[in-house]
């Protein structure tokens, strides 16, 4: 990571400001964007793979108490017992939503009010792309995943259903697609043959 030179007074700026309910401070993650980017980095971008990292920019508009979680790459919390749990330690993901969430509900618990994080877009860092392969960025994709699905069971009242969108409707349906598909074909065969 490349923290900006100021990075510390502007999270001191904002501590400054909050109210006791304020756990944590949310600070902004950049990768770096370039006409020149490689591809594999451009698609990354592209796929909103990494919006979360960059939540601090955009907190205020989506969310009025602000961000549930941040990314353990810039991210500020008041001291708290909370410890992170070594059940997301070997996949990469997961843990820092667990950390944010444990430490709000603590919060909310001991103080008797609604613990919660402050987006600070001003204290920001450079997070240069992992490296290696193609093969190499999507392991540590799916690794994420791993570590975001052992969220499911640890906060089910943050679950929720969401419709598929077009690519994974056709996903679904591709399947159905060679299953009926080859049966169509083999009935016009006939049709062919006696005309």
């Amino acid at each position: 990571l490349i923290p900006q030179d100021d990075l510390l007074i502007k999270y001191g700026e904002q501590i400054q400001e909050i109210d006791d309910n304020v756990v944590g401070l949310v600070g902004l993650v950049q990768f770096p964007r370039s006409p020149t980017l490689p591809l594999k980095h451009a698609a990354v971008l592209m796929s909103y793979l990494t919006f979360m990292f960059e939540i601090a920019e955009t907190a205020d508009a989506l969310y009025s108490r602000g961000p549930a979680w941040g990314v353990t790459a810039n991210i500020l919390f008041r001291r708290t017992r909370v410890r992170f749990d070594k059940v997301y330690a070997k996949t990469g993901g997961g843990e820092d939503v667990d950390f944010a969430l444990r430490v709000a509900l603590e919060h909310s618990r001991n103080e008797n009010g609604n613990g919660r994080l402050i987006a600070v877009p001003e204290a920001s860092v450079l997070h240069p792309f992992w490296p290696g392969s193609v093969l190499a960025l999507m392991s540590h994709f799916f690794n994420w995943a791993i570590g975001d699905g052992a969220l499911l069971k640890r906060f089910p009242q943050h679950r929720y259903f969401s419709f598929p969108n077009l690519p994974e409707t056709l996903l679904f349906l591709l399947p159905l697609l060679f299953w009926v598909a080859p049966w169509k074909f083999l009935k016009l065969i006939p049709r062919f043959i006696i005309a």
